[in-house]
């Protein structure tokens, strides 16, 4: 009889560390999550706000030698150029699309309207983070690398492939940050 209660006893306690086990697990994973998603949503709400400065203090230290954060700065105004600087943005949700080790894809979704417009536009998009030094990074080097190496192309070609002059000039100062002078 005794022995039959050690072995209840035992199943219980094996019972409960396995649960504990697994809401620690959760715990665990779900602060992971929620520091992945927070740069991600930290990262975007700069760059859509106008401070492109801090969204590149939040890329990785692969992004950070792959261009300087003048250069990230000046393709993010050119590309945002446009956007009415009064806009409101907020952040809707944001979720972990894939996680594996070191690295992570976060969607995220945010709502972008215009005070004077009163213009509502949604925006879905996937980020990538690594884990790197014990903190999450934006990973965006195949992204600006990719418009700087086509920036580069365009201002430094000699050809006259009927190319605009100010196509060229505008790549010239995406890459150098000013007209390049032969």
């Amino acid at each position: 009889m005794f022995y039959e209660k050690g072995n209840f006893l035992m199943i219980k306690l094996m019972v409960i560390f396995i649960m504990l086990c697994s809401v620690s697990g959760r715990v665990f994973s779900d602060d992971t999550d929620s520091k992945k998603i927070e740069v991600v949503k930290q990262y975007y709400l700069n760059l859509l706000n106008n401070k492109p400065e801090k969204s590149y203090q939040l890329l990785s230290s692969k992004d950070k030698n792959a261009y300087t954060e003048e250069q990230f700065v000046r393709v993010i105004n050119l590309s945002t150029a446009l956007y009415d600087p009064n806009r409101v943005v907020t952040i809707k949700d944001a979720l972990v699309e894939e996680s594996g080790e070191g690295m992570a894809i976060i969607k995220i979704f945010a709502e972008v309207s215009t005070k004077v417009d009163r213009e509502l536009k949604n925006l879905t998009a996937s980020q990538i983070v690594v884990h790197e030094n014990n903190e999450w990074r934006v990973y965006a080097a195949h992204t600006i690398s990719s418009i700087l190496i086509k920036a580069k192309t365009k201002c430094d070609s000699v050809e006259n492939t009927g190319m605009p002059l100010v196509e060229k000039e505008r790549a010239c100062f995406i890459y150098y940050g000013h007209l390049k002078t032969e």
